[in-house]
């Protein structure tokens, strides 16, 4: 995910601070492992196309056997009112609900973009 992320970054001069548990035993079926990745790779895509930001931060924690995604970013934002979802935004949502995980998006003009995906585990 952080090589994924990191070539996606550096091709637009991104710089990226990357957070990552050191040695976090999680146990996930496939399923749920596939749309895990899934989310985070459209949510690195739309930060790329989208954002026009020059920093983002990627973070996973696993606490208290919940594991949490936050991918920021310090770019443009977008009003969410106004913005409709597109199939990006729509298939995040389908697949956080498919593994039973909270998907939150927020965002406002000139103030950034924050995805958090959390779920439980084990």
């Amino acid at each position: 995910m952080k090589h994924y992320a990191i070539d996606m970054m550096e091709g637009k001069n991104i710089d990226c601070n990357f957070v990552f548990p050191e040695a976090a035993v999680m146990e996930m079926d496939m399923d749920r492992r596939r749309n895990f990745y899934l989310i985070f790779k459209e949510a690195i895509n739309n930060l790329i196309k989208y954002s026009y930001t020059r920093f983002a931060s990627v973070s996973i924690q696993v606490k208290n056997n919940v594991l949490t995604l936050i991918i920021k970013d310090e770019g443009i934002g977008f009003n969410q009112h106004l913005v409709a979802a597109g199939n990006g935004l729509k298939s995040m949502q389908q697949r956080a609900m498919e593994m039973n995980a909270v998907l939150n998006i927020v965002s406002a003009p000139d103030k950034g973009t924050m995805l958090k995906l959390s779920m439980a585990i084990n």
